[in-house]
């Protein structure tokens, strides 16, 4: 649906703000897409790191699946609304 954009934790967790550690348990809390690996060194698909980052700084549940949230990120590009917080409204 989307091409991929291929980083490693490291740097994806600077881009983002975050350590690295927490990106790799993105990829496996939240099955991060994963887009393969050179020796030790992991590449994950930024795109879908950005939309967990977003999940998370918005307080919305994330999708257990990336195809779940190429969805919100396909919605988010026409224009429409993000999911609902978990947050109730007083």
């Amino acid at each position: 649906m989307f091409a991929p954009i291929p980083i490693t934790a490291k740097d994806a967790g600077a881009r983002l703000g975050v350590s690295d550690i927490t990106i790799r348990t993105w990829g496996s809390r939240y099955s991060a897409r994963k887009l393969g690996s050179v020796g030790r060194r992991v590449f994950y698909d930024l795109a879908d790191l950005l939309i967990i980052d977003l999940l998370i700084r918005r307080d919305i549940p994330i999708p257990p699946r990336p195809e779940e949230r190429d969805l919100i990120r396909l919605e988010i590009q026409l224009g429409g609304e993000l999911p609902e917080s978990r947050q109730t409204s007083a």
